[in-house]
């Protein structure tokens, strides 16, 4: 939905005919005499006249297409056509009487609107909301704006562009659409939340105990050290061989409020049978049985509020990166931490050891007392 505010730069004016002469723009003839012409336009086009004295007929041409013109009378009527480009346009009108003639540039402003600050097509709000003033430069164009979102207002004051948005009482993101001319501007805000209280602490890490959906399985795992710098947090389990907590620092999105759990990655080093071994991460296929600990292939967690415990109590998934072999789909159904003898992950360096919590279709939810 991204869409980007047009960041234009200033171009040299390209002129045409009598657009490029630097001679005073009526030249004097002697069957045809220029007496009013006011031919600098809007972008969104229209009509306007050209009044002149002649001595006989007078005919009247135009250099483009986009700009046409009729005579009546001693009166020549430019009509300019709308206009969506962003830099300006000109065009000339030739009158013409007998073997006289007299040329006027016409002049259509292009709608060049440059919103400094902008030039990415979105910005991001914390919770408080606020008031955001952005520079602009415009050639004599004010565009027509809007939002779609009662929450934030928009105005142009002076040559500025300020948008005013409200705090953000809620528990989710979200997103309004300020319409800048031809062009859209995806303003998306963040809420607040404390993640001691409303995130952190215990969770139930559940599914079951086979993959073919029997036996309820469930561990106990804690949500800890949140990194709002790094956007990071822990989710800390016991080491079942040794009893020592470990923690797999998670990727953390406080905008969707999600947080990624992906297989290859080494957690922590341990010893094993008097050896070096590696506590990893790696993702299960329970639809085939197969094990991987490609780095690109893990779980998206979103978080889901309950408005009446105030706090998030469960958590939907998604798949991250796709699993196809042999022309099958591997469909994930859980994270395994298991042992390797090295960091060099490979078959030949797997215990095939499984060394934490183990539950297949898994779940995330928060325990509650």
């Amino acid at each position: 939905m991204k869409k980007s505010i047009a960041i234009i730069s200033v171009l040299s004016l390209l002129m045409f005919a009598a657009c490029e002469d630097e001679q005073p723009i009526y030249e004097v003839a002697e069957t045809v005499k220029i007496v009013s012409a006011d031919l600098v336009f809007q972008p969104t086009g229209g009509s306007n006249a050209i009044t002149f004295e002649a001595d006989g007929s007078v005919t009247a041409t135009s250099s483009t297409s986009w700009c046409t013109v009729s005579v009546s009378g001693s009166t020549a009527t430019v009509t300019v056509a709308s206009y969506e480009g962003n830099t300006n346009r000109y065009a000339d009108v030739t009158l013409t009487c007998g073997e006289g003639s007299q040329t006027v540039c016409v002049h259509q402003y292009g709608r060049l609107f440059v919103v400094d600050g902008l030039d990415e097509g979105s910005l991001g709000v914390d919770a408080e909301g606020g008031t955001f003033t952005f520079p602009i430069s415009r050639q004599n164009y004010t565009p027509s704006i809007s939002s779609d979102s009662d929450w934030l207002q928009v105005s142009i004051e002076e040559d500025n562009l300020v948008l005013t948005v409200d705090a953000n009482a809620s528990k989710s993101l979200r997103t309004a659409e300020v319409y800048v001319g031809n062009n859209t501007l995806e303003v998306l805000q963040g809420f607040s939340f404390d993640f001691d209280t409303e995130i952190g602490g215990t969770w139930i890490w559940s599914g079951t105990s086979t993959r073919t959906g029997t036996d309820p399985s469930s561990t106990e795992v804690g949500f800890d050290n949140y990194d709002e710098d790094a956007g990071t947090f822990d989710i800390i389990f016991s080491d079942i061989i040794t009893g020592a907590e470990v923690a797999y620092t998670v990727e953390f999105d406080p905008y969707e409020m999600s947080f990624t759990m992906m297989a290859g990655q080494i957690l922590t080093e341990c010893t094993y049978n008097g050896a070096t071994a590696y506590i990893v991460s790696t993702l299960y296929a329970g639809n085939v049985g197969a094990l991987t600990w490609a780095d690109t292939r893990g779980f998206k967690f979103y978080l889901v509020y309950d408005e009446e415990a105030g706090m998030f109590t469960t958590t939907t998934r998604e798949e991250v990166g796709t699993w196809v072999s042999s022309g099958s789909q591997r469909i994930y159904s859980t994270i395994i931490f298991e042992l390797f003898n090295s960091t060099t992950l490979s078959s030949s360096t797997r215990y095939a050891l499984t060394v934490g919590t183990r539950a297949y279709n898994l779940e995330l939810n928060r325990k509650m007392e």
